[in-house]
């Protein structure tokens, strides 16, 4: 089977991290790429025998789009897709995999069968109407991340499939006792970590936790604080305010870091201030897998993977005091926090790993039409 995955970025975003885990699993298949210009997917891609095409840049202004975008875009498109029926044609391909929603319109225009699996919520009107036109337009199948994710593009049928991550050794908390507890409260031993993993931008919350950071030290809770990653899809407007607003606090900023483990190895607790749009954030099951236990708030499709009070904490209100309240609970109770821990890795066990989301995902596709020739699983993915 040829398969072409198309995404409208180059970075190593979420989506991006998922679309590796599923070409890990399609060995023995020939497996093509296109991009826009060149960067890590397209290193990591080659890196694993994908053969990557670039696509014309299609980037905008962030926000609100103009005239000028709008324009833009539509020249793009039709660029885009000119360039799409090349490969296709030339190479025989029998798929198109979309893993985003920006080249859905070229894929619609280019290609007569493609599957889209969707990992954001579309939040802009215009982004749902078009996204659902090109959709119908070749009776595209659907995958989303989850139903929060799929209640943008609905009334088209939309299969929802959780993502899934490898495994990474469980770690089991090392804060064991009460008294532990007391003496960090004293300031006495090594203070707690806790942290903030991802990709640097409004929507993730880092402001809020560094306003959580300051409500926090001001109540004499010794602890210290990472921001772990960097702005992947925009400049560094909102790092710079961040590290602003951070100034007299102990708070790391650990930049990006592909050793995961070592990330979660170095937390004690691992915060997710995202906003309401926020889809499946990768790194609550990679928390789940780890032992690192989880404070969040109910954003999005966040209660889809959560369950309050066992696998994790949902706050209430999605505020810096409230998040800080919970924060501050959690570390008073060390036999919740290793409770959590445990509760979470056997959901991770049962729902989570990727052999799981890897299968779903090629029996979803097994099941287009001429579904008899699309890759069959691998024994890399088997459970």
């Amino acid at each position: 089977m040829n398969v072409l995955f198309l995404d409208q970025f180059n970075e190593l975003g979420g989506a991006q991290q998922c679309l590796l885990d599923l070409v890990d699993g399609m060995a023995g298949h020939n497996l093509f790429a296109a991009l826009p210009g060149d960067g890590p997917l397209a290193s990591a891609l080659r890196s694993r025998g994908v053969q990557v095409f670039e696509l014309p840049s299609m980037s905008y202004s962030h926000g609100r789009k103009s005239a000028e975008d709008v324009l833009r875009f539509a020249i793009d498109t039709f660029r885009v897709s000119r360039r799409l029926r090349a490969i296709i044609r030339g190479h025989g391909v029998e798929l198109v995999y979309v893993n985003g929603p920006r080249l859905l319109p070229a894929a619609a225009l280019a290609s007569k069968t493609f599957v889209y699996h969707a990992h954001s919520y579309l939040d802009k009107r215009y982004a749902g109407a078009l996204a659902r036109w090109s959709l119908r337009r070749r009776n595209a199948r659907v995958m989303a991340s989850s139903h929060f994710v799929a209640s943008a593009l609905r009334p088209c049928r939309v299969r929802v499939i959780y993502n899934g991550v490898p495994e990474i050794p469980f770690r089991p908390p090392a804060r064991g006792d009460r008294s532990l507890t007391v003496a960090t409260r004293k300031g006495e031993g090594r203070a707690w970590r806790i942290g903030i993993v991802g990709r640097i931008a409004p929507e993730k919350g880092q402001v809020d936790f560094v306003a959580a950071a300051h409500i926090l030290s001001a109540r004499g809770v010794h602890a210290e604080y990472r921001i772990q990653g960097e702005p992947l899809f925009s400049d560094s407007t909102y790092l710079d305010r961040v590290r602003e607003l951070s100034a007299g606090l102990p708070i790391v900023f650990a930049g990006w870091s592909d050793d995961v483990a070592s990330i979660f190895s170095g937390l004690d607790l691992l915060v997710v201030a995202s906003s309401w749009v926020e889809a499946t954030p990768r790194v609550i099951i990679e928390a789940f897998s780890a032992g690192v236990p989880v404070v969040s708030y109910p954003a999005g499709g966040i209660p889809e993977l959560i369950e309050d009070s066992v696998t994790g904490v949902l706050i209430s209100s999605a505020t810096p005091e409230s998040l800080a309240e919970a924060i501050e609970q959690m570390l008073e109770d060390p036999a919740r926090i290793n409770q959590i821990a445990c509760t979470a890795r056997a959901a991770w066990e049962e729902r989570f790993t990727v052999q799981r989301y890897v299968r779903e995902v090629l029996e979803f596709v097994e099941t287009l039409p001429g579904g008899s020739t699309v890759p069959q699983r691998s024994q890399a993915v088997q459970p």
